[in-house]
């Protein structure tokens, strides 16, 4: 007899919705996450992005207002302080989804999977491994960036998403190079950076089918050149 009925391999947006839709049906769900329930949406690109954006848009108002003679308001953007509101939310959100799957009897188990036959996978953890079958999976893992070699640059200084919104950072840079402009890069988290004197230029080859055109004026919007 299987373990579970369905197991969802990847926790982020499309997993956790798909597993509590199916618990919420009846069957018998276990959802694997290798990092955090939430995924990129949640920790590395739209959400948190938003959240930094927030601050960094009544920045720029208030000096708009300050121009005026209305308030004065400080030369430099607190980058360290809206990360760290930002931080605090995310981490909000995040347990949020984890007392959702908790309440919805969707067991989260942590580690990487791998699969050993068409009913079993093998998960890998902090504890060690171990198998665990299901009469079906769904495969939710989404896409991972790979930082591609720069020559002439340092490979410390050639940052994805994950950390653009990691605590490392906690200051804007007062200019950067954006290579390729898919949506969850060029279009998010790009925003806070660009909202806090910052100098942008993005190199890109053929544009995508779809966002191509929605990036461009996204990013020109944004001060990128």
């Amino acid at each position: 007899m299987a373990d579970y009925d369905i197991v969802v391999i990847g926790g982020g947006p499309a997993g956790y919705a798909a597993a509590l839709k199916a618990s919420a049906l009846g069957a018998s769900v276990g959802l694997i996450e290798a990092e955090k329930p939430g995924g990129s949406c949640v920790h590395h690109a739209c959400i948190p992005t938003n959240i930094m954006l927030d601050p960094a848009i009544r920045y720029v108002e208030a000096r708009e207002l300050g121009v005026m003679g209305v308030f004065r308001v400080g030369e430099q953007f607190n980058f360290r302080h809206a990360a760290a509101r930002k931080d605090a939310l995310v981490r909000q959100m995040a347990d949020g989804i984890r007392t959702a799957l908790r309440m919805g009897k969707v067991t989260l188990i942590e580690g990487r999977a791998r699969f050993e036959s068409p009913r079993s996978v093998s998960v890998v953890s902090s504890g060690g491994p171990s198998s665990i079958s299901a009469e079906s999976f769904i495969i939710a893992t989404g896409t991972r960036w790979d930082p591609p070699v720069v020559p002439g640059i340092p490979p410390e200084r050639v940052v994805t998403v994950d950390v653009i919104q990691s605590l490392a950072v906690r200051r804007s840079p007062s200019s950067s190079s954006l290579t390729g402009r898919a949506m969850s890069l060029s279009g998010w988290s790009t925003r806070p950076f660009s909202r806090s004197r910052h100098e942008g230029e993005c190199y890109h080859s053929a544009p995508p089918p779809l966002a191509g055109a929605g990036c461009d004026g996204c990013l020109r919007g944004q001060g990128w050149a």
